[in-house]
C-alpha cells in the first residue's frame, strides 16, 4: 500500500513538472498522425485550456494603485514623447465625426 502510494505521488509530482511538454508531445503526435487536423485550431485550442491570471506584481510595484499610476506614468511617457499640434489634432477629431 505504501509503494503504491509514494509511486502514484511520484507520478503526479512528474506530470506536473512536465506537463508542457506532455501536451507540446501530444499536439505533435497528433499532427503528424492525423494530416487532415488543422494546425490552428489545434493551436487555438491549446491557447483557451490555459489558465489565465492576474499578476500582483508589475515592475516591483505591488499595489494596485502603484501600479495603475505605474502604467498612467508609461502611457503618458508614451503619448507625449511625439511633438504635435493642437489645430491638427483638432482637424483630425473634426474630420473623424
Amino acid at each position: 500500500m505504501r509503494r503504491t502510494r509514494a509511486t502514484y505521488h511520484y507520478t503526479v509530482r512528474s506530470v506536473k513538472k512536465h506537463e508542457q511538454e506532455i501536451i507540446n508531445e501530444r499536439i505533435a503526435t497528433a499532427i503528424l498522425s492525423h494530416k487532415d487536423r488543422d494546425f490552428w485550431s489545434e493551436v487555438k485550442r491549446m491557447i483557451r485550456s490555459y489558465k489565465r491570471c492576474q499578476s500582483n506584481v508589475v515592475d516591483q510595484q505591488s499595489t494596485p494603485y502603484s501600479i495603475a499610476d505605474y502604467f498612467a506614468h508609461k502611457y503618458e511617457d508614451l503619448y507625449s514623447c511625439v511633438s504635435y499640434s493642437v489645430d491638427d489634432i483638432k482637424k483630425i477629431s473634426d474630420d473623424a465625426y
